[in-house]
């Protein structure tokens, strides 16, 4: 979880939210992935909400996403998104990729983050006459 906190934090100096999202989306996968804790959490969301700790933690995070997705709109680099439902379906995708990865299968986890990171990020840039 700590280099999630690191990604999140060295936004901070960062203006482009095109790569502050790349290294969220980036540190996230590789969490959910490479960690048993995170691929403990993302299976388990569900459950990490009944706890009433739990929730406040979750929703910081799920804000420094929106703020990211607010900033990119704000800028020009990300298009007419809302950023709640956005910010929702990125780690409702993010999260589920960890729950059919297998690392014995044809693509491995860092592959994998990188495709992911690929598409969740190139799929929400404006795009030039649309």
């Amino acid at each position: 979880m700590a280099q999630i906190e690191t990604a999140i934090e060295a936004d901070t100096a960062d203006t482009a939210a095109g790569r502050r999202l790349r290294r969220f989306v980036s540190a996230h996968m590789s969490v959910a992935l490479n960690t048993a804790t995170g691929q403990v959490l993302a299976a388990n969301l569900d459950r990490l909400f009944s706890i009433p700790e739990a929730r406040p933690v979750w929703e910081r995070y799920e804000q420094s996403l929106q703020d990211i997705l607010v900033a990119g709109i704000d800028t020009g680099e990300f298009g007419e998104i809302d950023p709640l439902v956005t910010s929702r379906m990125l780690l409702a995708a993010m999260n589920a990729t960890a729950r059919w990865f297998d690392p014995e299968g044809a693509m491995s986890a860092d592959e994998l983050v990188e495709l992911t990171v690929h598409t969740l990020v190139h799929g929400i840039h404006a795009k030039a006459g649309t």
